[in-house]
C-alpha cells in the first residue's frame, strides 16, 4: 500500500481516477465506521475506528485529511485464500468500474517462482498474484515491485534470473526511479513518517530501506530504532521500481495449481508447503560482481 503511493500521486497529477486497497495485516472485523463491501471487503475512511493497536490502513487515510485535506478511503482485504479474493476484487471492480490494476510488492518476493533457496515472505504475494492474474476482464494488470534489496531471506540472484526470463517472455514492462525531487516522492516520504510515527506503530524495514536509499544513504544505514543491532545493506538498487505484465508472472508461479483453490489463508499456506516437497530446488548462487 505504502510503496504504492508514489504511482498514486503520479497518476492523480496527471488526472487519472485513482483507488488504493490493502491486502490487510488488520482484522478488519475490528474496524467500525467502515464502508462494508462484503464479508471480507471494507473501505476504511478517516473517520474509521479500530479495537488494535496496530492499524497503519487509518493512520494513513488521517494523514490525507490532516495533510492535503483528501477524504480518500482505503479498500481493505481481509487475508483469504484465492476464491474469495477473486471474489472480493470482482466486488471492487465492480464498485469502483475499475478498468486497470497495478499490484504493489515492497520488496521482491512477488517474483520468486517457489522452487528458490529462500522463499521470503511470498505467500500473501502469491495469493494476491494469482487472484488479479484471474481477473481476465481487467485488460490492464500489471505488477511493480520496489525496494530490491532491503529483504535478507532471499538469493538475489535467483531473482536476477527470474528478471531476465520474464525479459524473454516480454513480460518485462521497464523500470524508473525515485528522487527527492518529485513531489509525489515527497507526499509519500512525508506519509510513511507520519503512520510511523503513530503510537505503536511497526516501522516497515522495506519502507524505511527505500526512503533511506533515495535520501542517499548507504550500506548500514538504520533509519529506525527497529533495525538496529541487525545488519542492513541499503544501496540505490532500493528506490527502482520494476515492471511486470501480471499474467506471465503467475503462469511461471509454481505454486500456482496448489493456491488456486483455497479458500483461506491457512489452506493456502498448506498448499505452499505441499508444494514445495515436490519441487527440485534451485542451490544457492552468489552474484558475480568484482
Amino acid at each position: 500500500m505504502f510503496c504504492g503511493l508514489p504511482i498514486y500521486f503520479e497518476l492523480l497529477d496527471r488526472g487519472y481516477r485513482v483507488h488504493l486497497a490493502s491486502y490487510s495485516v488488520t482484522e478488519i472485523s475490528l474496524i467500525q465506521q467502515v464502508v462494508q463491501l462484503t464479508d471480507s471487503l471494507i473501505g476504511v475512511t478517516a473517520d474509521s475506528v479500530c479495537d488494535l493497536a496496530y492499524f497503519p490502513e487509518g493512520y494513513l487515510v488521517r494523514w490525507f485529511r490532516e495533510q492535503l485535506s483528501q477524504e480518500v478511503t482505503i479498500w481493505c482485504f481481509e487475508k483469504t485464500g484465492v476464491r474469495p479474493l477473486i471474489d472480493n476484487y470482482r466486488a471492487l471492480i465492480e464498485h469502483l468500474k475499475i478498468d486497470a490494476i497495478l499490484l504493489v510488492d515492497g520488496g521482491v518476493d512477488s517474483l520468486l517462482r517457489g522452487d528458490e533457496a529462500q522463499m521470503g515472505t511470498i505467500l500473501e504475494d502469491a495469493i494476491s498474484l494469482i487472484a488479479v492474474s484471474e481477473l481476465k476482464k481487467v485488460s490492464v494488470r500489471l505488477m511493480a515491485c520496489l525496494g530490491l534489496g532491503a529483504e535478507q531471506d532471499i538469493h538475489y540472484a535467483h531473482v536476477f534470473e527470474n528478471i531476465a526470463k520474464l525479459t524473454e517472455l516480454n513480460a518485462f514492462q521497464g523500470s524508473c526511479s525515485l528522487h527527492k525531487q518529485m513531489e509525489p516522492y515527497g507526499h509519500y516520504e512525508a506519509a510513511v513518517a507520519y503512520v510511523q510515527s503513530q503510537p505503536r506503530q511497526d516501522p516497515s524495514v522495506i519502507n524505511s530501506s527505500v526512503i533511506s536509499a533515495v535520501q542517499g544513504h548507504y550500506g548500514n544505514y538504520h533509519l529506525t530504532d527497529k533495525t538496529r543491532g541487525s545488519r542492513l545493506w541499503i544501496s540505490p538498487l532500493m528506490s527502482i521500481y520494476w515492471f511486470f505484465e501480471i499474467t506471465a508472472v503467475a503462469r511461471r508461479n509454481l505454486l500456482f495449481p496448489n493456491l488456486r483453490y483455497t479458500d483461506t489463508r491457512t489452506e493456502a499456506y498448506r498448499g505452499l508447503v505441499q508444494a514445495r516437497r515436490g519441487l527440485a530446488l534451485r542451490k544457492p548462487a552468489k552474484i558475480p560482481l568484482p
